[in-house]
């Protein structure tokens, strides 16, 4: 056989190479792999986050719109001191931001919040205002507690949201 620079023609040399690397790339991937899950993991949440506000506004709207239509002009602070009246709208707009209905009833619409984490308020005759404080907890911590990596990581933020509506003129 005929030799070129220390290989032979046959490929002889290009095989034992070859054999020589089999499973470096699998090697690869068990050194990236934690990087990649993590980075899915992060993202997800990131997502999660952004629905849970957007959620929680949209609710929040809905409720400000019901008490906004459903007092007149002048009398949102006699409706706001009778919020612990379950038949009074500012009840109802509470369970309808909790729950998505203002019988208060079904599963929240997001979790953590409850009709405790809700204030309504009158800043002006003209106006209702409906504040929220949730403490939001992300799953990526939980799923790491589970394994016992990050235990000392603060594992609830807080989201405050707050909006004023005008009242509806005529009720």
């Amino acid at each position: 056989m005929r030799q070129h620079r220390g290989f032979n023609t046959s490929g002889e040399a290009h095989r034992q190479r070859a054999g020589n690397e089999r499973g470096g790339a699998l090697l690869d991937l068990i050194k990236i792999l934690p990087l990649m899950i993590l980075l899915f993991m992060v993202t997800a949440e990131l997502g999660r986050i952004v629905l849970d506000i957007h959620s929680l506004g949209k609710a929040q709207r809905n409720a400000a719109r019901f008490l906004a239509s459903h007092t007149m002009a002048g009398q949102a602070q006699g409706m706001v001191d009778r919020v612990a009246d379950a038949e009074g709208y500012a009840w109802q707009a509470r369970n309808l931001l909790v729950f998505g209905n203002t019988a208060g009833r079904g599963n929240r619409l997001l979790p953590g919040l409850s009709p405790d984490h809700v204030e309504i308020s009158a800043p002006t005759g003209d106006s209702v205002q409906v504040v929220v404080e949730l403490q939001y907890q992300p799953r990526v911590l939980e799923l790491l507690h589970v394994f016992g990596i990050a235990t000392d990581l603060k594992s609830h933020y807080p989201i405050n949201s707050t909006i004023t509506m005008p009242l509806v003129q005529g009720g």
